[in-house]
């Protein structure tokens, strides 16, 4: 691991252990979880004769709406929150329209889970005709795009993703930090390395969606150099199931680059909505929509850096074998994706040279092959494929870029 990214690593360690006192497993075998903490309290014999009253009212008509709403209110009430979340859940499932029941299930769930910490490790190559072409959709300050010299190049790439959900008394909380790395067969100037974090509560909404946000940071570096960092705020919309529409990210970053890119300092604004749906032509297969857009208001001289974006990407998931070489499942992953990307200025040129402001535009599409669960561990192996097709009424701007990749994703 490079020296800089070793820092970056460290620090994100530090901030998720101050943030988020203990381990799972320490947690595990100490103190109580949020789940037993919020166990169900001794009732007085006034709550205990007022609650077995509206469970007979319950027993009498199981399928009536109202009466095990007032059943679920009064557990709650009482202390009995287990009870209570069983009975907003028979209710939502029966009654799938009924946003009380569906609010009331969701918040005590985020209530009762207990605190849990993921890990996702990625590790893989890839090889570019065009390895120079600056394209990173990791973060939205880097979404930009040049070619340099066009030269073909392979690398080796990892990633760690730790997402760490947990109570702080009446306030759930959740970590997502982020550390990312390329290194370069050929071209050691073309490496990249990044980190960020991002940490806040999370909230359910009178609707029943889950709101969870809060402070972000992130920082880059490319070719060993210190390239950026930016600071603001960011979360993401939750929408449980059953809904098409299932997410949406979003946020604000003020980036700072160094003095020879100074041009590209600015405020990013940023939003990306997704929709799914399941079993669309297969039983097993998913269809993806995710639109995004961003605005990033750079502040450099003739606003040369300054520009909207409007994007999709369409991804299609088809199951295509189970039980296959070790896998438990394998799929054929189509995806294309789109972009515009207007600026407010362009790079001072001669006359002869000038186009008026800048104008890119990008279409990208891609297969892959998902095997999932190998040897029935949580390990899954993506072989992809993607044609990266960049256009400008700016010539430096426009490249082709033709990329291979295997990676194999780790989670524990």
């Amino acid at each position: 691991m490079r020296p800089a990214l070793k820092i970056w690593a460290a620090v994100l360690s530090v901030a998720l252990m101050a943030g988020l006192p203990g381990s799972v497993h320490a947690q595990a075998g100490g103190d109580p979880t949020p789940a037993e903490k919020a166990g169900d309290r001794a009732m007085t014999p006034q709550e205990q004769k007022e609650l077995d009253a509206l469970f007979q009212q319950v027993l009498a008509n199981p399928a009536n709406t109202e009466a095990n709403l007032r059943y679920a209110r009064a557990a709650e009430r009482f202390g009995q929150i287990r009870k209570a979340m069983s009975t907003y859940e028979r209710v939502a499932i029966n009654d799938p329209a009924n946003v009380e029941a569906k609010v009331g299930f969701e918040r005590l769930k985020m209530y009762l889970e207990p605190p849990a910490t993921r890990y996702r490790l990625a590790i893989g190559m890839q090889f570019e005709t065009n390895a120079s072409a600056v394209n990173s959709q990791i973060s939205p300050v880097l979404q930009g795009f040049q070619k340099l010299n066009g030269s073909p190049d392979g690398a080796a790439v990892a990633s760690l993703r730790i997402d760490d959900d947990r109570q702080f008394g009446d306030v759930r909380w959740f970590t997502r930090a982020i550390l990312y790395g390329e290194k370069h067969i050929v071209h050691s100037k073309f490496d990249y390395d990044f980190g960020s974090i991002n940490s806040g509560p999370a909230f359910v909404l009178d609707n029943g969606w889950i709101i969870r946000g809060g402070p972000a940071a992130e920082i880059g570096f490319q070719g060993y150099n210190y390239l950026y960092w930016s600071a603001g705020a960011a979360g993401e919309l939750l929408i449980p199931q059953p809904s098409a529409f299932r997410s949406v990210r979003f946020g604000v970053l003020k980036a700072d680059f160094t003095q020879a890119s100074d041009s590209k300092d600015g405020v990013v604004f940023y939003a990306q909505p997704e929709f799914g749906w399941d079993h669309v032509l297969t039983h097993g297969d998913t269809f993806l929509i995710e639109p995004y857009t961003s605005y990033y208001m750079a502040f450099g001289h003739n606003h040369q850096d300054r520009y909207y974006l409007l994007g999709m990407t369409v991804t299609h998931a088809l199951p295509i074998a189970d039980q296959f070489w070790g896998f438990k499942h394998v799929f054929f992953v189509t995806m294309l994706n789109a972009e515009w990307r207007p600026y407010a200025g362009h790079e001072p040129l001669p006359p002869n040279l000038n186009k008026g402001n800048r104008m890119d535009w990008r279409l990208q599409p891609g297969v892959r092959i998902v095997g999932t669960n190998l040897l029935d561990r949580e390990i899954t192996a993506v072989l992809s494929y993607d044609f990266d097709r960049a256009r400008s009424n700016y010539d430096s701007y426009a490249y082709n870029n033709h990329k291979f990749a295997l990676n194999f994703i780790f989670g524990f």
